[in-house]
């Protein structure tokens, strides 16, 4: 009897794990469809800061909202007292020949009408002269000795020249040049101040230019703007002009000629005035003042704004978390402000540019600008 429930309390237990296990069993598909039904989702908070830091930027720091305004800014720029070019006369050879003697050494060195300059040694004038002596004492007609000193007169022979030719009977070597009118006088493709390229024995053509004279009738003032400012300055438009050791005694002047220059590898836009009082002294240091009114368009720090060089300059607007940088087209740039010409009013525009661009990363040159 004993032996009997031993055994059928073995057999419940037997029959109880058995139970339990095939329930384990049948509810584990059960288990896993349940898991894979809750598969964790990926945080989308964290995707901006995996991205490369050339196309968006971290950062807290404090944003600007651009407004539209018109501005009107006073310009200071700096200029300098020249030749009216207008004002030139060209000095030419009238015969070929060999340079024999120069008398002049540097460029802008002071010269009168009737100077000499210079003197050439042309066979074919002394050919020429030879002629008139020959006709001369052959005691032929007057009018060939008249037609021959006319010849050389047009050569560039002084009739005092000719006169003595005649009556000494021995031709002029050296044929001299004289100024054709007072001046100062430039040697064509030369700097100012610097010695004449022009050396004695070297040969010349007839009609060659060998220098130009400005002549002191009329000055002018020529003054330096950025290129950004070119729009702004047009024919006719007034400015205050002054010495700059004397800021008192001021001049009131008009541009007569704008022109864009480049040189040392520096552009600007160049205004002349033209003019200019006589008192003033070729070379000397001018400050000039002229008013000048912007469109009605957006105005930044210009520590706001990253410039790229080649007229490229770089926004960094704020999206969402992140700041973007965004190709702008500007004007122009007077006492740290920078002219935005795009419409950016909506935006949200990190106050320093500069700080945004990580030591790392760079802004990708694209032509992706403003809508």
């Amino acid at each position: 009897m004993k032996k009997s429930c031993i055994n059928k309390t073995k057999l419940y237990l037997l029959t109880g794990v058995l139970t339990a296990v095939m329930g384990c069993k049948q509810s584990q598909p059960a288990a896993h469809q349940h898991q894979a039904a809750i598969q964790p989702i990926a945080d989308t908070n964290v995707g901006h800061l995996i991205q490369p830091v050339n196309e968006q930027v971290v950062s807290g720091i404090q944003v600007l909202v651009p407004t539209r305004s018109q501005k009107v800014f006073t310009v200071k720029v700096q200029g300098v007292v020249s030749y009216d070019t207008r004002e030139t006369i060209s000095l030419a050879s009238r015969v070929s020949g060999r340079i024999e003697k120069i008398y002049v050494k540097y460029n802008y060195q002071p010269v009168k009408k009737g100077q000499l300059v210079l003197s050439i040694y042309s066979p074919d004038l002394v050919a020429a002269q030879r002629e008139l002596i020959l006709v001369a004492r052959s005691n032929s007609d007057a009018s060939l000795v008249q037609s021959a000193k006319q010849r050389l007169h047009l050569l560039g022979l002084s009739e005092t020249l000719l006169e003595q030719v005649v009556k000494t009977g021995n031709p002029v070597y050296g044929i001299p040049v004289y100024a054709n009118a007072s001046g100062y006088i430039l040697e064509q493709s030369a700097s100012s101040n610097a010695p004449i390229a022009i050396r004695e024995g070297q040969y010349v053509t007839a009609g060659q230019t060998l220098f130009t004279i400005y002549t002191n009738a009329s000055l002018a003032a020529d003054f330096s703007f950025s290129p950004s400012l070119a729009a702004s300055l047009q024919k006719g438009k007034q400015l205050l002009y002054y010495p700059s050791s004397a800021p008192n005694t001021t001049y009131l002047g008009n541009i007569g000629l704008v022109k864009p220059v480049f040189v040392s590898g520096q552009n600007f836009t160049q205004a002349r005035v033209y003019h200019v009082p006589k008192e003033l002294k070729i070379g000397q240091q001018l400050t000039a003042e002229m008013a000048i009114s912007s469109g009605k368009h957006y105005w930044l720090p210009q520590e706001a704004m990253l410039d790229l060089g080649s007229h490229q300059r770089v926004l960094f607007r704020k999206e969402g978390a992140v700041f973007k940088p965004i190709y702008v087209h500007t004007g122009m740039k007077i006492d740290g402000q920078v002219e935005v010409l795009d419409e950016i009013g909506s935006w949200q525009i990190a106050s320093n540019a500069y700080f945004m661009v990580d030591s790392e990363g760079f802004i990708p040159h694209t032509n992706n600008h403003t809508p």
